[in-house]
């Protein structure tokens, strides 16, 4: 069958052995991408024979080889240059890199859950031009909580620690404290207190768990939530 990936290099010779009809990135799927700050990319991809050119919002550099590697597969499904154009232009992903308004600041959530997305994360705002602001952080307790904390201390300027409240996986925070010692650490026994204790700033950032973005992000919207457990 037909593939697209953005798989590291040494993982291609395995797809290769098995005869994928393989497109990879940086190979046949090549790349040029502008950053427009706040409002994402645009983005030029050249594939075999046809280059597409569209813009998409996702933030981040990772933002901009996903929506590559979707627009490439939309391409060899046979979708028009026109409907991906307006695809990618469309396109929305709560809890990823998404800025919500909160008491006249902004608040980013990112469900960053692992070093690799914790290190992406911290590079995409580093390329928007952002050194340090307070962080909401929490995680479920089987993850790897000291690789992701060592990638978002250099970003903190404080620290409000918290936990998903449905989530039985979600570590208790005064665990979470000794990875963030030397920075300014609040406790909040829920994800409501924690954006109590956040004072009117221009950017403040929400991550660590997709749990605790589920239960943020209605509160950020003056929604109601789901107010059901997950397990999973």
């Amino acid at each position: 069958r037909p593939a697209v990936t953005g798989v590291a290099a040494d993982l291609l010779s395995v797809l290769a052995a098995r005869g994928a009809d393989l497109w990879a990135l940086d190979r046949e799927v090549r790349l040029q991408a502008r950053s427009l700050g706040w409002d994402g990319w645009d983005v030029r991809v050249e594939v075999p024979q046809a280059a597409l050119a569209f813009r998409t919002p996702l933030l981040g550099a990772h933002g901009a080889r996903n929506t590559a590697l979707a627009a490439a597969a939309a391409h060899r499904l046979g979708l028009a240059e026109q409907a991906i154009r307006e695809g990618t232009r469309k396109v929305h992903w709560p809890g990823r890199l998404e800025v919500l308004p909160w008491r006249g600041g902004r608040v980013l959530l990112d469900g960053a859950h692992n070093p690799d997305g914790a290190r992406a994360l911290v590079e995409a705002l580093r390329g928007l031009g952002v050194e340090q602001l307070p962080i909401i952080f929490g995680a479920a307790a089987d993850k790897d909580i000291a690789e992701v904390a060592a990638a978002l201390r250099p970003l903190a300027s404080e620290v409000i620690l918290t936990r998903a409240v449905l989530s039985p996986r979600a570590a208790d925070p005064t665990t979470l404290a000794p990875y963030f010692a030397g920075l300014p650490v609040q406790l909040a026994s829920t994800p409501a207190d924690a954006l109590e204790r956040l004072l009117p700033t221009g950017l403040a950032l929400v991550c660590g768990s997709l749990y605790l973005i589920g239960e943020l992000r209605p509160l950020l919207l003056g929604e109601v939530g789901e107010g059901r457990e997950r397990w999973q």
